[in-house]
Order: structure tokens, then sequence, then C-alpha cells
């Protein structure tokens, strides 16, 4: 038998204006209301997948708005494979992006070895969790990458994150 994926409960869909935030170099962007519950990440960013204009789109972030609600990114390479600009109208469909994050083998068999390890690795943010894995995923020898995986567990089972109150590793 099957099993049949569910569906994702949008808390966003509708039709959109593009903008285009003023001066060289402005950001083109939607602006979406803030129906999403507090979350975990810094500076009120909410991370969602979901569809703008049948395109898929998959962990980004809605950044807080000056005034109040939040706006969506519409970077070149999206309007380019939608093929609209800022003044136009698309149709946005976004549900909140709890995927966790993908684990490179050796780093996850690592975590599953030290007993509550990924348990308190899948507790950090969605950022602090990135951080470990391009600190690991920047190593260029095997050995320094092995070392960095056994600092990481270390630190995770501590309850650390990578960087400290003073950015070090």
């Amino acid at each position: 038998m099957a099993i049949k994926k569910k569906k994702p409960d949008f808390v966003i869909n509708g039709d959109f204006l593009l903008r285009r935030m003023a001066g060289k170099g402005g950001w083109t962007y939607a602006a979406i209301p803030d129906p999403l519950p507090k979350g975990d990440r810094p500076f009120g960013y909410k991370r969602v997948s979901g569809t703008v204009d049948g395109h898929t789109v998959t962990g980004c972030s809605l950044m807080p708005m000056q005034g109040g609600g939040l706006f969506l990114p519409v970077n070149a390479s999206l309007r380019k494979a939608i093929g609209k600009k800022a003044g136009d109208t698309v149709r946005i469909a976004l549900y909140p992006d709890e995927a966790p994050i993908g684990l490179p083998e050796d780093f996850a068999a690592c975590l599953e070895d030290a007993p509550g390890a990924l348990e308190i690795f899948r507790s950090f943010t969605h950022s602090q969790q990135k951080y470990f894995l391009v600190w690991i995923d920047g190593a260029r020898r095997e050995e320094t990458r092995v070392n960095r995986i056994a600092k990481s567990i270390s630190k995770i089972l501590r309850g650390e994150t990578l960087y400290d109150q003073w950015g070090r590793i």
C-alpha cells in the first residue's frame, strides 16, 4: 500500500504585487501578511517553502518589514523562471518549512553513535545546525574533516553551538 504524502497547510495563499525597494541594487519582493507563529529564527525571519507562480521554492526566508508584516525576496533567477518583474502580480502559496537539514553520512553516523547527540543537534536552530555542516564540509583533507566531526560531537554533547558568544569555534 502506497503512503500518501500529506499536503501542506498553506498559511499564505494569494496574489501579491512584486515591488522593488528604492535605490541602486534594491531588492524585488512581495509584501506578505504575518500569519506564522513566532519561530526561533533571529530578527523575526521565518523559513517557508511553497510556490511562486507555480515555481517551487524551498527554504526561503520571510523577512520583517519596517512598518510590520513580512516580505519574500524574489531574486533575479526566480523572476526569470516565472517571467515576472516589479509591478507584476504573482500567485504565492507558502507553508512553514520545518524539514530537518539533511546530514552527511559520516556525521549522521557519529551523531547516532553518541547517545543523545542527534536529539541535541536537532534541538538547535536551523542556522546553528547549518554552521556545523558548513564547517565540517569546508574541510579540505579527510583528517581535518574527522577532527571537525569529533570536535562537533563534543560540543553538541555539552549543548554548545559551534560558535560561542565571542564567535570562536
